[in-house]
């Protein structure tokens, strides 16, 4: 059986009950369709900015950030079972890496105050985010640990793209969307049904 090193997490809607905070930031700047939604699901504040821009609606960075930022701050809670895994992780001598699109400063304000993480890669961090697998190469790279010891763990299309194209075996959590199973990705419900035996043994196939 191959050795797990490592698992690395999405934050928005994988460990934290975040998507929907982002939606209601878009939402709150520009009215966009549910399928302009599911599009950008997973994507970086940037990338969401330049659609915004695209549809003429100008640069709505900063307005984005600052809805998003906001709400995260008041309202940011772990997923169902996010807490019991990090600790169960952790306890087995197991590394762990956070890996997101949102920016350092969305990042920090969620995860204040819980020190599991060796590793916290973020939008602000590669020049492309996801779907590009830059973000989870840096983070194994800065873990020390190669692609076929560890285990990812997403929520949208954007980030299993991501992760599966740094080589990564990924576990699908189902949060705000459908994802099909493949190869080399299993699909949960929700994170309540990932333990640690149950990553040794995605990873060994």
């Amino acid at each position: 059986m191959t050795e797990l090193k490592a698992v690395l997490f999405d934050l928005d809607g994988t460990l934290f009950d975040t998507e929907r905070l982002w939606a209601q930031a878009v939402l709150s700047v520009a009215p966009l369709s549910s399928t302009e939604m599911h599009f950008l699901a997973g994507r970086s504040v940037a990338d969401t900015a330049r659609y915004l821009g695209g549809l003429g609606l100008g640069d709505l960075t900063n307005s984005l950030l600052s809805a998003f930022e906001e709400r995260v701050l008041a309202d940011a809670t772990l997923q169902p079972g996010a807490l019991a895994l990090l600790e169960s992780l952790v306890a087995q001598g197991i590394s762990l890496a956070l890996v997101t699109a949102s920016p350092r400063s969305i990042a920090s304000a969620a995860i204040a105050g819980l020190d599991y993480f060796s590793v916290v890669v973020t939008a602000d961090d590669t020049a492309r985010t996801k779907p590009h697998p830059d973000p989870y190469l840096l983070a194994l790279s800065s873990l020390g640990v190669s692609a076929n010891a560890c285990v990812v763990v997403e929520d949208t299309l954007v980030g299993v793209t991501s992760a599966s194209a740094a080589g990564c075996v990924v576990v699908a959590v189902l949060s705000t969307m459908d994802i099909p199973p493949a190869p080399g990705r299993l699909v949960v419900p929700s994170l309540s049904d990932v333990s640690v035996d149950m990553l040794r043994s995605v990873l060994s196939g």
